[in-house]
């Protein structure tokens, strides 16, 4: 598990075999914490008519493409998340696209780093977590040489609700470092996939 933040967001990450399509199965969930509820229902603002079980349920992101490969080495991988603010009413286009290009393009220094790589997704909440290999520096300069020029970028200024233009370097960089959430819980590891295996999730 890993857990991400960025301003008024908490991502946590659970790595299961369902996608998170349906939540924690009864076995799964964990007993009813006194302390624990009185805080979430503090910081969430979650009424006190409302059970906080109900509200992590409505809450879970589904799983709509993963990637992943096995580790190239030696180089440990980072783990990294964004979180896109999307237009409202936009994110089942931007979640497709995402889903499309799951998979490493024709770029070396992209497909080289990349281990992992999993769109999470509801309502109009979108997240991009993934592990590679490079560093966040390593890491946004290939990309800006990539997917301004590549028509992402002119498709991702339509979906977005940015002040930036994600066709150029200047913007996109921003735009990745801006929305980039902060890793506040190092995930544990975990087994990846068969080489190359891209997974679009089904539908929810």
């Amino acid at each position: 598990m890993a857990t991400f933040t960025a301003a008024g967001t908490v991502l946590h990450i659970v790595e299961n075999d369902t996608g998170a399509a349906h939540g924690p199965t009864p076995d799964e969930e964990p007993k009813a914490d006194p302390e624990a509820e009185s805080l979430l229902r503090e910081c969430c603002r979650v009424p006190a008519a409302r059970s906080t079980r109900g509200f992590l349920r409505a809450a879970v992101l589904v799983r709509r493409a993963h990637f992943a490969r096995p580790h190239p080495g030696p180089r440990p991988p980072h783990r990294r998340a964004l979180l896109y603010p999307v237009r409202p009413g936009r994110a089942g286009e931007l979640r497709r696209l995402l889903a499309a290009g799951i998979a490493p393009g024709t770029s070396q220094q992209l497909s080289s780093a990349l281990v992992s790589s999993t769109v999470y997704a509801r309502g109009d909440t979108v997240v991009r977590f993934w592990e590679a290999t490079a560093d966040a520096d390593e890491e946004v300069g290939n990309l800006i040489r990539v997917v301004p020029y590549s028509g992402l970028g002119a498709k991702l200024n339509d979906l977005l609700d940015f002040d930036q233009d994600l066709t150029t370097e200047s913007g996109f960089r921003t735009f990745f470092t801006r929305c980039a959430m902060t890793l506040a819980q190092p995930l544990h590891p975990h087994p990846s996939l068969p080489s190359g295996t891209a997974r679009p999730e089904e539908e929810a």
